[in-house]
C-alpha cells in the first residue's frame, strides 16, 4: 500500500490501512499499537519538518511489516542527538524518531537536504 501524506487525515488514513494489513497477521496487541504510534511519530515528522509532503508505503515482510516515511525536506541536521532523543525540537518534544527506534524492531533513516526516508520493520514471533 502506499500513499501520500500532506494533511493530518492522510496520517488517519494511513493508520486505518496498516490495521487493516495487520488484522491477519499474528502481531500482538501492544505490537500493533507500537507500530500506530510509530507510524504517527514518522508522519507528523513530514507535516512538522519535512516540508509538508511526504509518501508512505506499507508492505509485509517475512515475519513482519515494514513502513516507509520520506519526504522532501530540509534533511535532520544532527541525526545522531534526534535518534539518542537528546536533540530537541522547537515544534515538539524531539522524541518522533527515538521513539520510532525504541518501538520497532529496527529502523533505518537516510537522510541529506534534499528529503528524509525512515524505514521501520515490526516482526512477529
Amino acid at each position: 500500500m502506499s500513499q501520500t501524506i500532506t494533511c493530518e487525515h492522510d496520517i488517519y488514513s494511513a493508520i486505518s490501512r496498516v490495521k487493516y494489513l495487520m488484522k491477519d497477521l499474528p502481531f500482538t496487541t501492544i505490537d500493533v499499537q507500537s507500530v500506530i504510534v510509530s507510524l504517527m511519530e514518522m508522519a507528523r515528522n513530514v507535516l512538522m519538518h519535512g516540508g509538508g509532503n511526504g509518501h508512505f508505503i506499507c508492505r509485509t515482510i517475512p515475519l513482519g511489516i515494514c513502513m516507509i516515511v520520506s519526504d522532501r525536506g530540509p534533511g535532520i541536521p544532527d541525526l545522531e542527538a534526534v535518534m539518542e532523543g537528546s536533540k530537541r525540537s522547537d515544534k515538539g518534544l524531539g522524541l518522533g524518531i527515538s521513539g520510532t527506534i525504541r518501538l520497532m524492531d529496527e529502523v533505518r533513516i537516510e537522510t541529506s537536504r534534499k528529503g528524509t526516508k525512515v524505514i521501520a520493520i515490526k516482526r512477529y514471533t
